[in-house]
């Protein structure tokens, strides 16, 4: 029994009290693994969020029974739920329990739920811990869930006109305020809800005297520019009218949107000042005695986007009570107020000095120049002018240390555009970062009341912070009709980040189609750094009718389609448009200057704006762009902006254009020419080196047991580092006996360098002519080669021709092929013969690092990790699940699943597992164990396995339709069961991105029909895809060992994908072709590629069989059948195997796929006899010791990986 220790310190001494404590108290732990960001919502919106904590205890997380471990809110306090925080919550306190029915220790437990944004905007934090109810909190990582309810609607002061000066009666100029958009919503104009207005601070009516043509009383404008997206900037006009009386009269300004909120209080306030010049100023009250006034920042000089503290001290020589003392902030050449701050109700007592410190950040567009500091004092309500000090320090704003490019590329808005309408300074901006933006969504078509599942997937170039922003919008529609961002979002250089979101659709949701779109910007929503407008698109259909093809948005509208500007009735501005370009020509990848300039024929207000296109002349690349820049008739402005042509840039001749256009983009333009510019792009610069590669081998001639000099050159023709290897290989050319490397090696341009090496031929050594291949490879041997040369030279042994075929050594090295042009492995390691042990290399490095392991995706032809590194799938299969639970096995026969054959499996450096599951059985039509008992079972071997670092392939390979026992293989998937199978497979597993789908084991449409034939080609591939639904199916289907099915009761592999994406799975899909996988390609028009079913995701995976009884077998039927799928898509040879014996052909095809990246799982980890060969199995011992079979595969793959 557990014993508890009692201080007892008032007494003296220790009381040991024997204490029951439950004892699964002392071993249920956790750690927290990951979460998903903060979320910030509209009030009331809702978002998916994850938390996964590992099980660091020593007793299984059970689902549903007394050891369940719950996510709840800590202190059992359900304010939180009160709030509206709670959506879908077990109870106000008890929020969700583990995906996976069963968490081992080690493994990790997955809690997804759904939070609603209260109505009340804020930010709530809620703290939640892990609970076993009737037991005890968990001793867990503390975590606090963050949920932010935000309107999306806010703003900050950019710059405004100085305070007017008037006569009494006089009507100003126009006064101008300016406003960027630091929130997360458009403001359009003209649409109630979203138009951003200027409105007097508490709707004070009180200062309506001064109204000269305001929309109302209480509002002095709205904004000019029909929609400021976020990070653009809105610009407000009006004009005061003086009153009679001489004073100072202070309209205090802030912006709003009527209906929904005030934004953020600027202290915009502008002081029309009467009487101040001319002959009433004598009639203003002014005591320009009353106070002394002094100045400084710390730092004066900073650069833009860094911060200063402006510290200003009023000193009085009187008693002065209720004043108000201000610091105004001045751009270079006074135009325009960037920044004040006032203080109002202070009191100064005569000699004493007050000094009030005021930090100011500076905008990263301002303009470098010398910032204006001044101060002021007035009497309350600012009746009287105490004095003021209008240059009382100044602050000097350069440019940052770094290089800075132009503005940042922002497309003119237009009824769809979404891009931010900034507007830059003539001056450079500093270098923003850059992103890669794509969306997908889980189902291409939804009906009102469902849900939509979104991934956005980020990628930025560089190290930065930013902000992520997903929306979804309705065709047409003004405003997003779901929006979630996430702030503060840390990337390294490179770094691929996902943010998934739920939108429920409202029962009410227009029908029609709608876009996914995907922004970046700075923290807070600055700067926009990247914006894609249709990342992905669905359609909203009412159930009853289908559902219409989704259509994508249109993009944003461009410049003007037509070169000539269209007459516009007189009088409108003109303007003579010239450019040139320096330097004339670059290589792609290169930086230009462009310097434009624009002169205006009459006095105007315009928007000039520089474009750069591609050679013909229509496709627009980049646009740069200056907003409401001010012309005299006859001035003329110049503008200079870079353009870095992309390291991909085809080489030609580009264009560059210019256009002056209206202010807020009115549909017409004044002036635009088509070609003011050209400049030329050349092809890149080589960066890939190659290598010429030669060797010598002395003597030309030896005995069995005699040792030759091999001296290997290297000439490369860039600067370079590189793995050079020298190899030798049996007469047979694919045999390869011993290889020698040296990394690291440090070319100069054109340089030559000589490795000289030494190989022992073993004394059993066959006569004949071997060979010498030579090869360089990028540092870390990343998956492809430099330079490969087959044949570098040769040498001869002298001795008996041997009678029988050479048998490769256990581990071999992955080499190229036999093909003419082979490529070499991506990791090559010595490998030593079975003969004596040869010389030692000159440099043995370590194993190639592994990839991190993380979730999988599809990026182009390859499987990458969440740090988008290569990962090549090399395991074994593990046969059992599929056919134990229908022959009185099990689950799995009795064999060990425990963490003891996980590590038996690690220690063969494996890194996936193929397991093949049984239809029935996880559904619980047959089989014990059968439903829910098989499926967690299975749920908690996957778990184990990737907890430990290993992927798992689930494969639906024993099925059957209806009347039928799940105890074979059948000819195709069946429409009554598979698609179910899948869903529920699916929606298990949709959590773990280690887990792929590998739909079904091995497609035998029509009956293995010979696909010689064109007819015979597209009805087999047609029944794969389409099942019988397409028509193209026999009418039996008998070729599984299993019994037949009809062609109707046939489903096809677009179903059940359809099937895995309905659950919001995003787990790669793997698909093997037709006859027993083993046939991917019949023809040019007839074969995977053509009838690759839809994946909204993209996430496709193609599966091959091999076996010696196949008929696509030898690398010349990968060469032509597999290879052209590989280029398109990853594969993997989900299973191979050779009963007869021939290791020739298992290591040709572990080579052939280790030289393209290609993945394989031997079938299969079980145990067989002392050969392995024609049972197939791999092992002698669940302890991982290998027979002669499992020696081929384990040393080839612990060699490679």
């Amino acid at each position: 029994m557990p014993f508890a220790a009692i201080l007892a310190g008032a007494i003296g001494f220790v009381a040991w009290s024997p204490v029951v404590v439950p004892a699964t108290a002392l071993v249920v732990r956790a750690t927290l693994v990951d979460a998903s960001p903060p979320a910030t919502l509209a009030p009331t919106a809702t978002a998916a969020y994850t938390l996964r904590f590992r099980n660091t205890g020593l007793v299984v997380w059970q689902r549903g029974t007394a050891k369940q471990v719950t996510l709840g809110v800590r202190g059992d306090d359900p304010g939180y739920a009160s709030a509206g925080i709670a959506a879908g919550w077990a109870t106000p306190t008890r929020i969700v329990s583990t995906i996976e029915p069963v968490v081992l220790p080690g493994a990790i437990g997955t809690f997804t739920f759904t939070v609603r944004a209260p109505k009340t905007p804020g930010t709530y934090r809620v703290p939640v811990g892990l609970v076993v109810d009737g037991l005890s909190w968990l001793d867990a990582d503390p975590f606090t869930l963050v949920v932010t309810s935000d309107l999306g609607y806010h703003g900050q002061l950019v710059e405004q006109s100085p305070s007017p000066m008037l006569e009494p009666g006089e009507t100003s100029g126009p006064q101008t305020v300016r406003i960027r958009n630091t929130g997360a919503k458009p403001w359009v104009r003209g649409v109630a809800g979203q138009q951003l207005n200027l409105g007097l601070v508490g709707d004070d009516r009180s200062q309506s005297a001064l109204a000269m043509g305001w929309p109302s009383f209480d509002r002095v404008a709205m904004q000019t520019e029909p929609r400021v997206a976020p990070g653009g900037v809105a610009t407000f006009v009006f004009r005061v009218r003086a009153p009679t009386t001489a004073g100072t009269y202070p309209l205090r300004l802030r912006a709003v949107v009527d209906g929904v909120t005030w934004l953020e209080d600027e202290e915009i306030v502008t002081l029309v000042k009467v009487g101040w010049l001319g002959a009433t100023a004598a009639k203003n009250p002014v005591d320009r005695a009353a106070f002394a006034f002094a100045a400084s920042g710390n730092p004066a000089k900073l650069a833009r986007g860094a911060s200063t503290t402006v510290t200003a001290t009023f000193t009085t020589v009187s008693t002065i009570g209720n004043a108000i003392v201000g610091v105004e902030i001045y751009a270079p050449g006074a135009a325009s107020v960037v920044f004040q701050k006032w203080f109002d109700k202070q009191s100064f007592s005569p000699g004493v000095s007050r000094s009030f410190a005021v930090p100011w950040t500076v905008s990263s567009a301002s303009a470098v120049g010398s910032y204006r500091v001044s101060l002021s004092a007035y009497s309350s309500n600012f009746k009287t002018s105490y004095g003021g000090s209008p240059s009382a320090t100044a602050i000097d704003v350069t440019d940052p240390a770094s290089p800075t490019p132009p503005p940042a590329t922002i497309a003119p808005p237009g009824p769809s555009a979404t891009p931010v309408t900034a507007t830059p300074s003539p001056a450079p901006t500093p270098v923003p970062p850059t992103f890669t933006l794509g969306a997908s969504v889980t189902s291409p078509s939804v009906a009102p009341g469902d849900v939509v599942n979104v991934n956005a997937v980020v990628t930025s170039a560089s190290a930065a912070n930013a902000l992520v922003d997903i929306e979804v919008w309705a065709a047409g529609g003004a405003a997003p009709s779901y929006q979630v961002w996430f702030d503060g979002q840390t990337f390294a250089a490179g770094q691929q980040r996902a943010y998934p979101a739920t939108w429920p659709v409202p029962a009410d949701a227009p029908t029609g189609a709608y876009r996914v779109s995907v922004g970046v910007y700075a923290p807070a929503w600055g700067t926009e750094y990247a914006w894609l407008d249709s990342g992905a698109t669905f359609t909203v259909a009412s159930a009853a009718t289908p559902s219409p093809t989704p259509t994508p948005t249109t993009a944003p509208t461009p410049p003007p389609a037509t070169p000539t500007p269209a007459p516009t009735a007189a009088p409108q501005p003109t303007f003579v448009l010239r450019a040139t370009v320096s330097p004339a020509s670059i290589a792609a990848g290169g930086t230009t200057s462009i310097t434009a300039s624009f002169t205006a024929a009459v006095t105007s207000t315009a928007i000039v704006s520089i474009y750069v296109y591609a050679p013909d002349g229509t496709t627009e690349l980049n646009q740069q762009y200056f907003d409401n820049q001010s012309f005299v008739a006859g001035e003329t402005k110049t503008y200079t902006v870079t353009w870095q042509a992309p390291s991909t840039a085809a080489a030609g001749t580009y264009v560059v254009k210019l256009g002056a256009f209206p202010p807020g983009w009115r549909p017409q333009n004044y002036s635009w020419t088509d070609l003011a510019a050209t400049f030329a792009v050349t092809a890149a610069a080589p960066t890939t080196p190659t290598f010429d590669e030669s060797a010598q081998v002395a003597p030309a001639s030896l005995a069995p047991g005699g040792t030759v000099t091999i001296t290997a050159s290297f000439t490369a023709s860039i600067a370079s580092t590189a793995i050079v290897s020298i190899y030798v290989f049996a007469p047979d050319a694919t045999t390869q006996l011993n290889q020698q490397w040296l990394d690291n090696q440090v070319f100069a341009a054109g340089q030559t360098r000589t490795y000289a090496v030494t190989w022992t031929a073993p004394a059993t050594a066959a006569g004949g002519t071997y060979i010498v291949k030579l090869g360089t490879f990028p540092a870390g041997w990343s998956g492809y080669h430099y330079s490969w040369t087959d044949r570098a030279a040769t040498f001869s042994v002298n001795a008996p021709a041997a009678t029988a075929t050479p048998v490769p050594t256990a581990a071999p090295t992955p080499v190229p092929t036999t093909a003419p042009t082979p490529v070499p492995t991506t990791g090559p390691t010595p490998t030593p013969t079975s003969a004596p042990v040869p010389t030692p290399v000159p440099t043995t490095p370590a194993p190639t690092t592994p990839p991190t392991f993380s979730g999988l995706h599809v990026q182009g032809n390859r499987l990458v990790n969440a740090s988008a590194q290569t990962v090549v799938l090399r395991g074994v299969n593990r046969m059992g699940l599929e056919y134990e639970c229908v022959q009185g096995g099990g689950l799995f026969g009795g064999v060990p699943v425990d963490l003891a054959s996980v590590n038996a499996m690690k220690s063969w450096h494996i890194n996936v597992v193929r397991l093949p599951l049984n239809e029935h059985c996880w559904l619980g039509i047959e089989g014990s164990p059968s439903g829910a008992t098989y499926q967690q079972g299975v749920a908690s071997y996957v778990n184990l396995l990737t907890a430990n670092g290993i992927y798992v392939m689930v494969d639906l390979h024993w099925s059957a339709p209806p009347g039928q026992s799940a105890s074979g293989q059948q000819s195709m998937p069946n429409t009554s069961y598979s698609a179910n199978f899948w869903k529920s497979v699916a929606t298990s597993f949709k959590g773990n991105p280690m887990v792929l789908f590998d739909l079904f084991n091995e497609p035998i449409p029509n009956n293995n029909a010979n696909d010689s034939t064109d007819s015979a080609a597209m009805r087999s591939w047609s029944c794969w895809r389409d099942g019988g639904a397409g028509g193209n199916c026999d009418a039996t289907q008998s070729s599984g060992t299993s019994s037949s099915m009809s062609g109707s009761q046939v489903v096809g592999m677009q179903a059940l994908v359809d099937a895995v994406r309905s659950t919001g799975a995003t787990n790669v899909i793997v698909l093997g072709g037709i006859q027993w996988a083993n046939t991917l390609w019949s023809s040019s028009t007839r074969n995977l590629l053509t009838y690759l079913p839809v994946d909204p995701l993209g996430q496709l995976a193609a599966a091959v069989h091999a076996y010696d009884n196949t008929w696509c077998r030898d690398t010349a039927c990968y060469d032509r059948e597999v290879a052209p799928i590989a280029a398109q898509l990853p594969v993997i040879f989900g299973e191979f195997g050779n009963a007869a014996g021939d290791t020739n052909m298992l290591n040709s095809l572990m080579n052939w796929a280790d030289a393209r990246s290609i993945g394989y799982a031997a079938w299969t980890w079980n145990v067989g006899d002392s050969s392995g060969f024609g049972q197939m199995k791999l092992l002698t011992s669940y302890s991982g010791t290998p027979n002669q079979y499992g020696q081929v595969v384990r040393g080839h793959i612990t060699a490679i990986q």
